[in-house]
This record gives C-alpha cells, structure tokens and sequence, in this order.
C-alpha cells in the first residue's frame, strides 16, 4: 500500500507501507539483495514506510524496478 494519495505522489519517488508484523528491519533485509532502498523520513509515521526512488537512467531500464519488486518480496519471506 503507498503512503499518500496517488494524486499527491511524486513521480520519481514511492513511499510504500510496512505489511502488518513488518518495520523497519525490512530495508535491511532488502539491501541484503542488492537494492537499496530508504526508511521513511515524515515525523510520526517514519516507522511505517520506506522510500523507493525511481528517477533518471533506471527510468529506462525495466529490470531496475522488476529487481526493486522481487528483492522486496524475497525479504518479505525471509525470516
């Protein structure tokens, strides 16, 4: 689930909610895969979401974001 309405989301950034039982261990667990994404910075709900940016050169590239997609869902499944 993303953070903000889609008629206020960037266009070069996603800020994606924490599943229920899942924080902020998640980004690590990503980054353990090879992407790096970032912890939530907005006070009060920095816990509930990390950011994936999505701009420049990885605009062109497909793959990044099919990367992005299952580096995610394999550290969903770890455990």
């Amino acid at each position: 689930e993303l953070l903000c309405e889609p008629s206020l989301a960037a266009n070069t950034l996603s800020a994606v909610r924490y599943p229920a039982g899942v924080g902020p261990e998640l980004v690590g667990k990503i980054k353990e895969r090879g992407i790096i994404v970032a912890g939530g910075l907005y006070p009060g709900l920095k816990q509930e979401y990390f950011r994936v940016g999505h701009m420049g050169y990885s605009t062109t590239q497909p793959d990044h974001i099919e990367r992005t997609i299952d580096a995610v869902r394999g550290a969903l499944k770890a455990p």
